[in-house]
């Protein structure tokens, strides 16, 4: 049962062709809305208030922008009503109907967008054209206004490389932008107003470091990342110089899956990273589990300590932990290809998560599974809004 005064959680999910919007009430998802989108396929999606979702569409090289509306069908206005005599607070603009607005066509391969701290500016790393697009997301109908895309040999990288940005976020100051172009063993820092790139860091010269996650101790600001290709979770110290950041140093590498007898099939593994609001624990999604760490700093020396894993019955594609103030759930999109588990559900599950030590619960909270979303193909994004 939900607990008296408990939020109600907006989720939006992605699939092959169709977007979905969900309740979540601490005990169960409804599906409430969704949209037909034809020759599509999310990434990355990103909300803007008061109604505005930005989605990367990797089946066509696009960007799509919806709106989401209120639906006051009787079904939905009974899911409302239900929830409100249960003690759960309702948000004020009840969002449950997203209809398509427009493309706007973007460069080649597409993996992420991230906002500015202000939400003026919209950047997308494209992985094969290997450029960064940047876009005005100034106008209030949520209309995107291209303005240039700068090449990876603006970042001081050889033309001839193929590999380009991947990824996108934004670092603990509003200040900058980070890409990793993995392949090539760089991390992209940009202006995030002035959206000009101003250095290129060597950081793993032949190596995958990806998946990159900020946190903050004691004013210091540090950079965690996943290594795809010997799977270590790796942590840097940073500097800000001028109009810039810098590695000050390496600090940590160790095994993402501590050593675990369970992990000693060739390949990359690792697949997605979280920091929690405490800027203490920190989660991996690693092939069939979700790995959980804790930065600790004594004597002003900063470590990762491995804490535990959490079995999600199948591999994690995506993951994410909710927003509330205590975050006691983590969201994760089962991967639809099941290898080692055949009992097992793919789709989404939330997971409960202790607000004190971090620790997650095996247990499913709830769970919906691919055939409840009619997703032939499997869940591709979530965000929460």
């Amino acid at each position: 049962m939900a607990h008296q005064g408990s939020v109600m959680t907006r989720l939006v999910v992605g699939s092959q062709d169709q977007i979905l919007v969900l309740n979540f009430d601490g005990v169960e998802f409804a599906v409430t809305g969704g949209c037909i989108v034809s020759n599509f396929k999310p990434s990355r999606m990103l909300f803007r208030e008061d109604n505005i979702l930005h989605i990367v569409n990797t089946k066509a090289d696009i960007i799509d922008t919806f709106t989401l509306g209120t639906d006051f069908s009787d079904d939905n206005n009974a899911i409302r009503l239900a929830a409100t005599r249960r003690g759960i607070s309702l948000p004020k603009l009840f969002l449950d109907k997203p209809t398509f607005m427009y493309s706007i066509r973007s460069s080649v391969g597409g993996t992420g967008i991230a906002f500015n701290a202000d939400k003026t500016r919209l950047v997308e790393p494209c992985l094969e054209e290997g450029t960064i697009d940047v876009w005005d997301t100034s106008a209030a109908d949520g209309h995107l206004r291209y303005l240039k895309s700068l090449g990876v040999a603006n970042a001081r990288v050889a033309s001839s490389d193929a590999a380009g940005p991947h990824r996108a976020i934004l670092d603990p100051t509003g200040r900058f932008f980070v890409f990793p172009n993995f392949a090539r063993g760089r991390l992209i820092v940009m202006d995030a107003n002035e959206c000009e790139i101003t250095n290129a860091i060597d950081i793993s010269a032949g190596r995958g470091l990806n998946h990159p996650a900020f946190l903050t101790s004691d004013g210091v600001h540090y950079l965690v990342m996943l290594d795809t290709i010997t799977n270590a979770i790796v942590l840097f110290e940073l500097e800000y110089v001028g109009n810039t950041i810098r590695i000050a140093r390496f600090v940590q590498q160790r095994d993402a899956h501590d050593g675990s007898p369970l992990f000693d099939r060739p390949g990359a593994i690792t697949g997605g990273i979280e920091v929690a609001k405490n800027q203490r624990d920190i989660y991996i999604s690693i092939r069939d589990y979700i790995v959980q760490f804790a930065f600790r700093k004594e004597g002003g020396v900063a470590r990762l300590d491995y804490i535990g894993k959490t079995s999600t019955g199948l591999k994690p594609r995506l993951f994410a932990l909710s927003t509330d103030t205590g975050q006691r759930f983590v969201f994760v999109i089962q991967q639809w290809l099941n290898i080692d588990n055949v009992d097992a559900e793919s789709g989404l599950i939330a997971l409960r998560r202790d607000p004190e030590t971090g620790m997650l619960d095996s247990t499913p909270v709830a769970k919906m599974p691919n055939e409840e979303f009619c997703a032939d193909h499997g869940l591709c994004s979530i965000v929460e809004i």
